[in-house]
């Protein structure tokens, strides 16, 4: 797969803002031929300019020119003041709640949030009033106490007319003002009210040059190409015949380019940790519906493959509360996401059998099937894109069961842990090492070398290399129905130098909603919610389960609420000085009451005891539930632990003490080549 074109923006858009067609003409020119419209019922489907003028409906003209003028506002140009009448009849006859009617699954109209979609999340904050004054205007709904806006919308519009002006990025085109400029477009008919003329000939224009130069990006996944086509899109149905007809036709055309993208494409809308996926697909579901209201052109339904995969990515990205993941937004702050008749309700249009089980899972709604027949109609439960360096790891769609999301796309390693009902572990899990005193540092970024699932397991592996000769591999286990996670880092030397004293410090930062809660005689922690309920527990087996005995790996909670593990290598010898850092997290309350215990196993080599940096092993125990953890640092061997041969880098199993036999979960063989290889045997 191709990584992702996303920053690779094309440098071809004209800074001097060349227009081979103008939407409207400057302030005291002639407007190019009024726009014939429909004279039909309020219930009458959107009808194009061609369609309107074919079938010979116009607009009548026998309207007083005080009657003009009331729509008009203060506009002085009389032939103006006639096609502003007009485009606002347009307005109130063609509602968007016709438009993007979210259709058979929920037989609901939308409402403003349909235009909300994404947009919080995409840019970090949530909707201001400004922008949902918009939506509503364009959906028809004056908000009360117009007194209030009169005065302001001249200012709105100046501002925004400046921020259009002034580029921020390298190509003079800014995600966040392409996506308020299809608010603005959308709500065009309906600011006539309140604008002048010449102040809302500007807005037009300044759309009009907006959509040009987004269109203008070569790059056919750029986001703010196919942004930039939606506000085409909408400047042709608002104004119909004012509005270039090839720059739509261009717009659909980008669409459908995008869409023709396959995983590159979603892994483009994934970067920067997804946070613009959900505006992606909004847009793709509008446009989908525009383009066959302004133009006619249907999006076939073999071209919405990439969507209805985005639409997947989407729902496994989200939390209970509906709020993204890796995203500090409160659940206020995405209603209009998760609201009756927003994006995930449209979502849903896209493929109703596998998205709308996929959804209601997402959102903890309940389910009407049964229990097989609703698993089975899901999508997989591992999502994982190496292009844009993300992941999701379901335990099951069920999102009470938790779910683990990983981001390694920027400099840090972001990891999300969720418990059922909230967030566990949130943030940056870094990492610190230490050659003979000497500290290093990243000679690389992080790279997935092993990626496995079943139904009983998900995988992750990726590697680092430092500098010291050194490199990290860190380790990310979901141990699906038993609702246990593990993560570990692991510092090796190569086998070819001098071995070296390691030490290591692996940072797991505890969401700030629980509390680190340390008991007197073992080393077990308690992640606590605030009314002091045990939503999980964390369990460093290379820690000793008691206090008073020798650890190989220090515990601590730091004043950040992060889980600090340290451990430092047995003195210099023939073993390479390498480390292991597990942490075990169960997630399963009706477990938390029950005799625990967990311990280290012994490892042999040829009747040999061999060393904690050659290869590890550890037993948990919970009540009678028991699983095993084996770790080799060092070399192909054959070893043995608790009766068991294997030649192998790592493996988990259960442990069944009455035939003394081992189930495997997973066994990962060898990395000798940079990938794992996993046998389930």
């Amino acid at each position: 797969m191709s990584s992702p074109t996303r920053n690779q923006k094309s440098k071809s858009s004209p800074k001097s803002r060349k227009r081979s067609e103008a939407l409207v003409a400057a302030p005291g020119e002639a407007l190019v031929e009024q726009v014939p419209l429909t004279d039909a019922g309020e219930d009458a489907p959107l009808t194009s300019p061609a369609e309107a003028s074919a079938n010979g409906e116009n607009m009548p003209d026998n309207e007083s020119s005080a009657e003009v003028a009331s729509v008009a506002g203060d506009w002085q140009s009389p032939p103006w003041a006639e096609i502003a009448k007009r485009i606002v009849k347009r307005f109130e006859r063609g509602r968007l709640s016709k438009l993007f009617r979210v259709g058979e699954l929920s037989g609901k109209a939308t409402s403003p949030a349909a235009l909300l979609g994404g947009l919080a999340v995409a840019q970090c904050e949530p909707i201001s009033p400004r922008q949902r004054m918009l939506a509503e205007l364009a959906w028809g709904e004056r908000p009360k106490g117009n007194s209030v806006f009169k005065g302001s919308w001249t200012d709105a519009v100046a501002e925004f007319l400046v921020a259009v002006t002034s580029p921020t990025s390298a190509d003079g085109l800014d995600l966040q003002i392409l996506a308020d400029a299809v608010l603005w477009a959308h709500a065009l008919p309906a600011l006539m009210e309140d604008l002048s003329e010449s102040q809302w000939k500007s807005l037009c224009q300044s759309l009009d040059s907006l959509a040009r130069d987004g269109l203008a990006v070569r790059d056919p996944l750029s986001i703010e190409r196919l942004i930039a086509g939606e506000l085409a899109l909408v400047l042709r149905f608002r104004l119909e015949d004012l509005a270039s007809d090839s720059l739509a036709a261009s717009a659909v055309d980008a669409l459908e380019a995008w869409l023709d993208g396959g995983e590159d494409a979603v892994a483009a809308a994934l970067c920067e940790a997804g946070r613009e996926a959900r505006l992606v697909i909004a847009s793709v579901l509008r446009q989908r519906a525009l383009a066959k209201a302004t133009l006619g052109r249907k999006v076939k339904r073999k071209q919405l493959g990439v969507a209805i995969d985005l639409a997947c990515w989407v729902a496994a990205m989200t939390r209970r509360d509906g709020t993204p993941v890796f995203s500090w937004l409160a659940k206020n702050g995405v209603r209009d996401d998760v609201a009756p008749g927003g994006l995930f309700d449209a979502m849903k249009s896209l493929a109703p059998e596998l998205l709308g089980p996929a959804v209601d899972a997402t959102l903890g709604r309940g389910h009407s099937d049964g229990k097989l027949s609703w698993a089975v109609s899901l999508p997989e439960s591992l999502w994982f894109s190496e292009a844009a360096r993300i992941g999701a790891m379901l335990t099951e769609w069920d999102v009470r069961r938790g779910r683990v999301y990983v981001d390694y796309s920027a400099d840090t390693f972001q990891l999300e842990i969720e418990y059922g009902r909230g967030v566990a572990v949130l943030g940056c899990w870094d990492v610190k090492v230490e050659v003979d005193g000497g500290e290093q540092s990243p000679a690389e970024p992080w790279a997935l070398t092993c990626e496995y699932t079943d139904d009983d397991v998900h995988y992750l592996e990726f590697e680092q290399h430092w500098t010291g000769e050194v490199k990290v591999q860190r380790q990310l286990l979901v141990l699906r129905e038993d609702r246990c996670v593990l993560l570990a880092d692991a510092v090796i030397r190569s086998e070819d130098r001098p071995s070296a004293r390691i030490a290591c410090w692996s940072r797991v930062p505890i969401d700030t909603a629980l509390t680190v809660r340390s008991q007197a005689e073992t080393n077990e922690l308690w992640l606590e919610d605030a009314a002091g309920r045990r939503r999980g527990l964390a369990l460093s087996l290379q820690t000793h389960e008691w206090r008073i005995g020798r650890s190989a790996v220090g515990l601590e909670v730091d004043p950040e609420n992060r889980l600090l593990l340290l451990a430092t290598s047995q003195p210099p010898s023939d073993n390479g000085g390498g480390v292991y850092l597990p942490l075990w997290f169960d997630f399963q309350p009706r477990r938390f009451e029950r005799p625990r215990t967990y311990r280290r196993l012994t490892v042999g080599d040829a009747l040999r005891i061999v060393d904690a940096d050659e290869a590890v092993a550890h037993r948990i125990q919970m009540g009678s539930e028991q699983w095993l953890v084996y770790r080799s640092l060092r070399g192909e061997r054959n070893r043995t632990y608790l009766g068991k041969h294997l030649i192998a880098d790592f493996q988990c199993g259960r442990f069944h003490p009455g035939d003394g036999s081992i189930e495997d979960l997973v066994t990962i063989t060898s990395h000798d080549h940079g990938t794992g290889e996993a046998d389930d045997a």
